[in-house]
């Protein structure tokens, strides 16, 4: 694309491919970013069974490779291992809900939501894996745990988008049921969400010619943010 970039996950891609087990990336590499081939949603030909074990090998080289790796300590690095996958973790994740196997399929969807948080948090991406997530759960009765997604599902809304609880309608809101709709409003009403602006500036080095893009907001809460 015309540049080039050092931040920590590059380099950790660069470095996981130059590692001395790299020949058994070839799974992973096969899925990168992309979905499994020949695979439709609604009617296949890829069962769920394929693609359960296309995605465990994938999984299983990556992790092989990476253990190959010295010094690697960094708990982000195995969510950067499985960020390329996201893609196929959610047709996985379609494919084990339309079999009926709701359970697993949010197992995916929860996968898919980590690897997804690690590289784009409050991306498009990551709302619609939370988005799908939710749906899953408005399936059942109110519980602790369907108003704990709901909660996260409005708060990433907000960080992401601003505009209170009317985009998250337009965004998410619009594929829930009547009732979880009605329970957003509730939740909103008590937690008073208000965007986080973030602020930036480009800085210029006094030891180079590079300039560096410079962020910081309230809602940093550490240097990873």
């Amino acid at each position: 694309f015309g540049f080039s970039c050092d931040c920590s996950r590059c380099s950790f891609e660069l470095k996981l491919e130059n590692c001395p087990a790299a020949e058994v990336l070839e799974p992973w590499s096969r899925l990168y970013s992309c979905e499994v081939p020949g695979f439709h949603h609604r009617n296949g030909p890829v069962q769920a069974s394929q693609l359960e074990g296309l995605v465990a090998e994938a999984e299983n080289s990556a992790r092989l490779a990476w253990k190959s790796l010295k010094g690697t300590s960094e708990a982000s690095e195995e969510q950067w291992l499985l960020w390329p996958l996201v893609p196929a973790m959610q047709q996985l994740a379609v494919r084990l809900r339309l079999d009926g196997r709701l359970t697993e399929s949010a197992k995916a969807w929860r996968r898919a939501e980590l690897a997804a948080s690690s590289v784009i948090p409050l991306s498009n991406v990551h709302l619609r894996i939370q988005a799908e997530l939710l749906l899953g759960e408005a399936r059942k009765s109110r519980s602790a745990a369907q108003e704990a997604l709901l909660m996260k599902s409005l708060r990433s809304s907000a960080a992401a988008f601003g505009g209170g609880l009317e985009v998250w309608h337009l965004l998410t809101g619009f594929r829930m049921p009547k009732a979880l709709r009605g329970l957003a409003e509730e939740l909103w009403k008590g937690a008073e969400l208000e965007p986080c602006p973030i602020f930036y500036e480009w800085q210029r080095s006094e030891s180079s010619s590079d300039d560096t893009l410079v962020a910081w907001s309230a809602a940093f809460l550490k240097s990873g943010d």
